[in-house]
């Protein structure tokens, strides 16, 4: 029975560990006069997964009506794959979903592979870690300031 609780105590601290260390930090904002909400998930301060989630008017994607969108969408699925999945940095999946607002949500999940992140930390390309403090956060070589107004790109 003392073993039992023992295993239960170790478990429960080894599951409260990985809940501290894992963090998520959430961004929304309009950028570029579009809604966008990014979401960076980090662990000891390294960057493993980024989730881009955008909407916008049908015209801002280039479509007229909801029909046409649905039609051609599953294109714009299999081009952004075969586009992206080379990219070095890790696993990118795209999902698209038509609104009945006349609008469309793009959402793009990027999982960081261990290895390939820390090669890309050593280059610079995806920083260690996420400076909040000054409202500031910067990943895949773009800098955002997150504002009262949104989120904008810094120059």
């Amino acid at each position: 029975m003392k073993i039992i609780k023992i295993i239960t105590l170790l478990a429960l601290v080894l599951v409260l560990t990985a809940c501290v260390s894992s963090k998520k930090s959430v961004f929304t904002g309009t950028f570029e006069e579009y809604n966008r909400t990014v979401t960076v998930y980090h662990k000891d301060n390294v960057v493993t997964k980024e989730i881009y989630e955008t909407t916008a008017p049908l015209k801002y994607w280039g479509y007229e009506t909801t029909k046409d969108a649905r039609e051609s969408l599953q294109d714009e699925k299999q081009k952004l794959k075969e586009k992206y999945e080379k990219l070095p940095r890790g696993t990118v999946k795209f999902d698209f979903t038509v609104n009945g607002d006349d609008t469309i949500t793009q959402k793009m999940v990027i999982l960081y592979d261990d290895k390939k992140l820390r090669a890309l930390i050593k280059e610079g390309i995806v920083n260690e870690r996420a400076e909040m403090s000054d409202g500031k956060i910067s990943f895949n070589k773009h800098k955002f300031i997150f504002e009262r107004n949104g989120l904008t790109l810094e120059e």
